[in-house]
């Protein structure tokens, strides 16, 4: 069920669960560098260093590929995703680097996601 307008749900980065925001205004999956740490994601050494525009500003960030996204039964490979400088974003966005490669339905509060085949 959505809390604000916003859908939430538990997923899996490289194998560690996190808790995602679904944001279908985001360009990749996006988190802070201390989600990335702790998720154990070495963004420095095999990120491409750029700056993004968000809505706190235009902010410095690192562009990395994720091996594998799971949410639910649907795992994906090689999913592009963005690290953040400072504490934004406060919950691992899952955005549209996942969200173009899946189909979502709303049904009332739910929404489905399903594999594309």
């Amino acid at each position: 069920m959505p809390v604000n307008g916003m859908y939430s749900t538990v997923g899996f980065i490289n194998g560690q669960q996190v808790n995602f925001l679904v944001d279908t205004g985001a360009t990749w999956i996006a988190m802070n560098v201390h989600q990335a740490r702790s998720l154990g994601i070495n963004f420095r050494y095999i990120g491409k260093r750029g700056s993004v525009s968000t809505a706190n500003g235009i902010v410095p960030f690192y562009q990395v590929i994720l091996d594998k996204v799971r949410v639910g039964e649907i795992e994906l490979l090689n999913v592009a995703a963005g690290v953040l400088e400072g504490s934004s974003p406060p919950q691992v966005l899952l955005g549209n680097s996942f969200l173009n490669r899946v189909e979502m339905q709303r049904h009332g509060q739910v929404m489905l996601l399903k594999k594309k085949y």
